[in-house]
């Protein structure tokens, strides 16, 4: 088995704990602040102000992003805008329904999104987005795609079926979709090392971006 050093750079590895921080934080206040203000579903004013929360963190991890990077990598910027402007609707309106039917919407438009890709170039459209972390073959970027747009179908469907029952149900679902979408996400890592080419790390991943 390679040793972590082996794997990546120590400031990569440092870059990639700081990204996971930054992005899954404002995430996981949200969950916490919904066991705590909404354990049941039955507090809608707790739901509202755990994403009003969870918005102004979002924008908060953007800005840190960027002062850390000195850039915006795309994918991480739509899905924050789809929390912001969904979350904040929500707070607006105060209807926690908003935020709930976000993930339909969300994931509905980027199955629809990779699948359009990988029929239209036959090589997907992630390669763009995940371009700074990974660096495969086309065949490698093709299955990526492929993976993703059923992984988002499924979240949206299993999103769209969740919500139509009580609140507490689709807390306790997003909690677990979402650890799913970390641990699928975490596995395409050995599709990467699988596809990498000559100038990635044994895992895939880029290192150096300036090669971009």
């Amino acid at each position: 088995m390679e040793r972590l050093p082996e794997l990546c750079s120590s400031n990569m590895r440092k870059s990639i704990l700081i990204n996971w921080l930054v992005e899954f934080g404002p995430l996981v206040t949200f969950f916490t602040l919904l066991f705590i203000l909404d354990p049941v579903g039955k507090n809608p004013k707790g739901f509202i102000f755990s994403t009003g929360v969870f918005v102004v963190l979002t924008l908060i991890a953007i800005l840190v992003g960027y002062i850390k990077d000195k850039s915006t990598t795309l994918f991480p910027l739509i899905a924050a805008l789809a929390i912001v402007s969904f979350g904040t609707a929500t707070v607006i309106f105060k209807n926690p329904m908003i935020f709930i039917i976000k993930d339909t919407v969300y994931n509905g438009l980027f199955s629809v999104f990779l699948f359009g890709g990988v029929i239209i170039s036959g090589k997907g459209f992630l390669k763009p987005l995940f371009r700074p972390l990974f660096d495969m073959q086309d065949r490698g970027w093709y299955i990526l795609s492929i993976r993703w747009a059923l992984m988002f179908l499924i979240l949206a469907v299993l999103n769209e079926i969740i919500w139509r029952g009580a609140i507490d149900w689709w807390v306790r679902y997003k909690f677990l979709a979402t650890l799913a979408t970390f641990i699928f996400g975490f596995y395409q890592f050995t599709l990467a090392r699988k596809y990498r080419n000559p100038s990635a790390s044994p895992w895939g991943m880029r290192i150096d971006n300036k090669k971009i």
